[in-house]
């Protein structure tokens, strides 16, 4: 119960009545709950993840790797991506610090189709989420 105003990302910034925020970019940010009343002012830490719907690993620079966007490994003490196959079959695990998957399986280039990714982070403070979502390797 109280009287509160938000922020976000600049705790000297201007703070609205609603909690509510749209349009905000891809990584890090800090909402800061401040008491109307003069009890202080409270910030919670969050990220907003993307990920490309496809990808195509022709060797173009552009597009040869599917990764997730938006969080960061200081952040996030635990990552854990996986890629599956349209049967269920896990095919790669993206590593912390690789640069995300190639679109290639135990040396061989997999064919164009829909995959699959389930993805675990679990933050600073404990907290773990887990997203899933399908994208589409292009040749």
């Amino acid at each position: 119960d109280g009287n509160y105003e938000f922020a976000i990302d600049d705790r000297n910034g201007i703070f609205t009545n609603t909690g509510f925020f749209d349009n905000l970019s891809t990584g890090i940010h800090t909402l800061y709950i401040k008491d109307r009343g003069g009890c202080g002012i409270q910030e919670y830490q969050f990220s907003i993840l993307s990920y490309p719907k496809f990808f195509t690993p022709n060797g173009d620079g552009e597009n040869d790797f599917w990764e997730i966007n938006g969080y960061d490994k200081t952040f996030y003490t635990q990552t854990n991506i996986y890629i599956y196959n349209r049967f269920g079959n896990l095919i790669y695990t993206i590593e912390q610090n690789s640069q995300g998957w190639d679109g290639n399986y135990g040396g061989k280039k997999m064919p164009e189709n829909s995959y699959w990714f389930r993805v675990v982070l679990t933050d600073i403070n404990g907290y773990t989420i887990e997203k899933f979502g399908n994208l589409s390797l292009i040749r």
